[in-house]
């Protein structure tokens, strides 16, 4: 198991989270303990929010207990007096309850954090919901992800300019957008919102992210429409990220695989001179990479390309 204390003395909470983040991979229950036992020791706002974070990413989304990561935010945030600064702290809390089965908790934390700094309710809302959203789509709750994640867009919409907001939906979308397209076959029922979360992660990377994320956004839409049967949006897309990477930059990966997926879309459209160009092109970049992981997440695409 992982320690409690440091040669003679206890472990500072920011050890723990530290710990935790760096160990929950190989020892996610011994981690688990840990934050249990040291929950109540929380005094602090900005202590509050890394350690029920961390806690709701392991014990939560990692081990799936979230009725344990509901108990740990508990703990966490007994004795910590409110203010704006526990706002993100207390969102997180209610993402634990929500994904616990306890709703009543839940909006009773949503309300703190609301009361905790009015001027940026909706934030924390949406983040609430984004984050349950993106849970329960790794569990695979389809029939609950779309309503939670529609609530988090709507929300975030009646927000003039906010980067943290459109750079936290970013990645939600994205990953629920991972998550539909690891299910094979795809649910037919749930294809419009693929589309809708892959859409969803370009706008706000565009809003929020660098030049990379929006080649990286084309590649994910690239993906779904090649996924969906729609190849000439698929081509657009990878061409597009293609091209926002040769004026912006240098991205040898990134270019590559979306030059399979404009192979992909080239080869089901019958453009048999498109296909072999693009196919070409990849391999071409990915003659450069140096990581034998990667190479071989090339070479399966790759292989799925050649095999469509």
């Amino acid at each position: 198991g992982l320690p409690t204390t440091i040669g003679p003395r206890t472990m500072e909470l920011n050890e723990i989270i530290d710990h935790a983040w760096d160990n929950h991979h190989d020892a996610p229950d011994d981690v688990a303990k840990l934050l249990a036992e040291n929950a109540a020791r929380v005094g602090d706002a900005r202590t509050a929010h890394q350690y029920v974070q961390v806690a709701n990413h392991v014990v939560g989304d990692g081990l799936g207990d979230w009725p344990r990561a509901k108990r740990i935010a508990d703990d966490a945030l007994a004795k910590v007096s409110a203010d704006k600064a526990l706002q993100p702290a207390l969102a997180e809390a209610a993402a634990a309850c929500i994904l616990a089965g306890d709703t009543v908790a839940g909006l009773v934390y949503e309300g703190r954090s609301v009361a905790c700094s009015p001027a940026t309710a909706v934030v924390a809302m949406v983040y609430v919901r984004a984050v349950a959203a993106e849970s329960l789509a790794r569990q695979n709750r389809w029939d609950e992800v779309p309503g939670l994640f529609d609530s988090a867009i709507e929300l975030a919409e009646s927000l003039e300019q906010d980067e943290p907001v459109a750079r936290n939906l970013a990645i939600t979308s994205n990953n629920v957008s991972n998550c539909l397209l690891a299910m094979d076959p795809l649910e037919p029922s749930l294809a419009p919102f693929l589309e809708k979360t892959a859409a969803a992660a370009q706008r706000y990377w565009t809003k929020a992210g660098t030049w990379q994320n929006h080649a990286r956004a084309d590649y994910m839409l690239a993906v779904v429409k090649n996924r969906l049967g729609k190849h000439d949006d698929a081509l657009k897309h990878a061409e597009h990220g293609v091209e926002t990477i040769r004026t912006s930059g240098d991205s040898p990966v990134d270019e590559a695989f979306l030059n399979l997926q404009a192979a992909s879309a080239a080869k089901a459209l019958e453009d048999a001179q498109g296909y072999a160009r693009y196919f070409e092109r990849a391999e071409g970049l990915a003659a450069s990479f140096e990581k034998e992981g990667l190479k071989q997440w090339f070479a399966t695409e790759a292989d799925k390309v050649k095999r469509s």
